[in-house]
């Protein structure tokens, strides 16, 4: 456990103000009034609770500003976090808050002491919390007391029994004293006692009738007391008699019950029977699935249905591919030639019909003839520019003369009629020269729109094929993809697998079931539950059996059968008071003469205070011993138990002393009532010889070493307030050093001081600020 945080509302001089602690060697630094121990207490008080009362030794911290008085500490046990809130000092209320889910206990006081068990108040400030005021009060005891109060460190509690053994000792000691001599008030009863005594003795020898008579009346008292007491052990009997005799009735019926038990048959062995109860509680709970409302046939033609309309629809997707690949082709053809349609393709005849049809129209420009008139003219216009006129006039007649003649030639040719429009009236927009050229195109488009009427005839066929496909699979629900089918297919087999596997199982555990009866002898779980009736009577008798047992078992069952009928009782029991009746008379008459004889007051008034004395004298020395025993007694315990955990206690102070004093002494050796301190040298010192330092170093030493034999039941945060003023710095330095090795060892150390120290961890109430750590 450590505390992570105190928020005090108004406690002391603090008002309002928050301390945040490390789960480390927390130092809290401040002079004298600021406020280190107020914090210590605040930090104890909501732990365990504020002081109810001012008092010469109590202190309530009341804040004179005003203000709600109280606070809250968070703390962390075993990784949880907790606020512990306290308000109000006489009738404080006190929270409890479970910081990770903000959970606010019911109980709070109860939790509180689970938390911290097995903490409490008394063992904190025995052991995890001390300050200078507890070392300092070990030099208030005597030395007889000393080494007593270092002792009772072992021993949580153990200083006030102590205490309480002393007390009683010195309270019976004062009532007697040891020799014959003494003073004391129960030794001079005793004398005063012996002077009577002696006094009515003489008295009585002065009267020797009176002695005889007095004899003999004692002698018959003795007697009617001895008859009493017959009368009593009669009576007890008699009692003890008739408290037997109310058991008949539970051994005759014991004895039924035997008779019972041994005409019933044994009872099923336990093991199997759990074995046969388990197994039926598990066929009528395990697996009880409804049966599947689709067949397995329905499921496998399903699957058979879903896996043909993947197949057909995987053709389906194609088509429609391939429909929109040649659409896509065909579009790209058009857009190439810029038309919304190209024409249909011409055949070869068509063709070369219509590429004749061109070239006689073009042979006035092809012919040889036609070519060489244009030559001469061309060379006759080239030797005029010559200024060659003769020459010029030569060519440019000879070419004129051949162009006339080839186009007469070709006029009297007859050209062949050949309309593409007839043919598809796409070619009216198509020029002549561009017929030739777009065919291949044309053909590619007939092609395409072929493969495109096919395409769609055989998607017109695979929807015929899926319209009932899918009508077989409406109730598997609507899918275009037939993931959703056939994930809900997957789960319908998976459910028939189920019912199938739990069917199978159901038989199992039924065969098994079987066997396990007929190793009973049984037939049906009806005669087993039957079984289990007459096993559940037996079972009932055998537990009556065993009560009326355990109720006769101090009873001697013969002696039970042996007891004598109520009017033997009664017989001597009228025998026993007649008897008593003839003494008490006889004892009447005697005291009569005595009363008589006693008439004269002075020995009616020696015997009166000889009896007075002795009662009083009989009350002291009862007291007197009640004190003795008891003391003894409480020192005796107290020894026992200090004895059983000093060892090991002292072997660890005896480390912590040795680190403390660097050396100096080294070992704590112990009695049944002494404790000594071994230096290096073997020299042994009784406490009370040492330095003030050195007895509070081992008082120190003796605290820690507790805590750490208490490290096994929990590690609660050590609280330390200016407790080592008396300490040396280099002693002081090394108490530090073992305070961290705690730290180490899993401990929050929070330690009070007005010494200016150097360390992380600093809380400087000195410093108006606070925020700012101590250098």
């Amino acid at each position: 456990m450590w505390i992570k945080q105190a928020q005090i509302n108004s406690f002391g001089q603090f008002q309002q103000i928050n301390f945040d602690f490390e789960n480390d060697f927390q130092v809290v630094y401040g002079l004298n009034e600021a406020g280190k121990t107020t914090l210590h207490q605040f930090i104890s008080g909501v732990l365990f609770g504020f002081p109810t009362a001012r008092g010469s030794k109590k202190k309530t911290f009341k804040n004179l500003v005003g203000g709600t008085y109280g606070g809250n500490l968070t703390i962390n046990v075993h990784n949880q976090d907790y606020r512990i809130t306290r308000i109000g000092r006489t009738e404080s209320k006190l929270t409890l808050t479970d910081l990770d889910s903000e959970k606010e206990y019911d109980n709070p006081e109860k939790k509180l002491q689970e938390i911290l068990v097995p903490l409490t108040s008394e063992l904190f400030n025995a052991i995890y919390s001390f300050d200078q005021e507890a070392l300092l009060a070990i030099f208030n005891l005597r030395p007889d007391s000393f080494n007593d109060h270092l002792r009772s460190i072992a021993t949580p509690g153990a200083e006030e029994w102590m205490q309480v053994a002393t007390d009683l000792d010195k309270t019976a000691a004062l009532q007697m004293g040891r020799t014959k001599t003494a003073k004391r008030p129960i030794n001079q009863a005793l004398s005063h006692l012996n002077q009577l005594e002696q006094q009515y003795q003489q008295r009585l020898t002065q009267s020797p009738n009176l002695l005889e008579l007095e004899q003999e009346l004692n002698q018959r008292r003795q007697n009617l007391n001895a008859l009493q007491e017959q009368q009593k052990m009669q009576q007890k009997r008699a009692a003890n008699q008739s408290d037997l005799a109310a058991y008949r009735p539970a051994l005759q019926q014991l004895q039924q019950l035997d008779d019972q038990l041994s005409n019933r048959q044994q009872m099923m062995e336990p093991e199997l029977s759990r074995k046969i109860t388990a197994l039926n509680f598990q066929i009528h709970t395990d697996g009880h699935s409804e049966t599947p409302s689709i067949t397995k046939s329905q499921l496998d033609q399903a699957d058979r249905n879903l896996e043909l309309l993947e197949h057909i629809s995987s053709k389906k997707q194609q088509l429609e591919k391939n429909l929109q690949d040649d659409e896509q082709q065909l579009q790209m053809l058009r857009s190439k030639w810029q038309v919304d349609n190209l024409p249909k393709p011409l055949s070869t005849e068509q063709l070369s019909a219509f590429q004749a049809s061109q070239s006689i129209s073009n042979e006035p420009f092809l012919k040889p003839m036609m070519l060489g008139g244009i030559i001469f003219v061309i060379l006759g216009i080239l030797l005029l520019l010559l200024k060659q006129i003769s020459g010029a006039s030569i060519f440019i007649i000879v070419g004129l003369g051949l162009i006339v003649w080839q186009y007469g030639h070709v006029q009297s040719v007859s050209v062949p009629n050949f309309d593409l429009v007839e043919i598809d009236s796409e070619y009216q927009h198509w020029k002549p020269e561009m017929v030739d050229l777009v065919q291949g195109d044309a053909r590619e488009q007939m092609i395409l729109k072929d493969n495109i009427a096919t395409d769609q005839g055989k998607l017109q066929d695979i929807q015929g094929q899926i319209i009932p496909l899918d009508q077989a699979l409406a109730w598997l629900g609507q899918d275009d993809n037939h993931n959703q089918r056939r994930l809900k297919l997957s789960e319908l087999k998976l459910k028939q697998q189920h019912f199938d596997q739990e069917q199978s199982k159901r038989l199992k555990q039924q065969a098994t079931m079987q066997s396990l009866l007929k190793k009973l002898g049984l037939q049906s779980w009806s005669e087993f539950e039957q079984r289990q009736i007459e096993d559940q009577q037996t079972k009932e008798l055998l537990e009556k059996q065993r009560l009326l047992n355990e109720q006769l078992k101090d009873i001697d069952r013969q002696s039970l059968e042996g007891l004598p009928d109520d009017d033997q009782r009664i017989r001597d029991q009228q025998k026993m008071l007649h008897e008593i009746n003839q003494q008490q008379a006889s004892l009447t008459q005697l005291e009569y003469q005595w009363g008589q004889i006693k008439k004269d007051d002075s020995l009616e008034y020696l015997s009166q205070q000889l009896a007075d004395e002795r009662t009083r004298v009989f009350e002291d020395l009862q007291q007197y011993f009640v004190d003795k025993v008891l003391s003894q007694w409480v020192q005796s315990i107290l020894n026992q138990t200090i004895g059983e955990r000093l060892p090991q206690l002292m072997k660890q102070a005896s480390e912590y002393l040795q680190s403390l004093t660097e050396g100096r002494y080294i070992e704590l050796k112990y009695t049944k009532t002494l404790i000594r301190a071994k230096n290096a040298k073997g020299e042994l010192f009784n406490l009370i010889d040492l330095s003030k330092g050195t007895a509070e170093q081992i008082y120190v030493a003796l605290r820690l070493a507790f805590i750490q034999q208490m490290d096994s039941t929990a590690k609660f945060p050590i609280l330390i307030d200016d407790a080592f003023v008396d300490f040396d710095v280099k002693r002081r330095a090394n108490l530090i050093k073992i305070l961290k090795q705690f730290v180490v060892d899993g401990y929050q150390v929070i330690y009070f001081t007005a010494h200016q120290i150097k360390e992380n961890n600093i809380i400087n109430l000195s410093n108006p600020e606070r925020g700012e750590d101590y250098e």
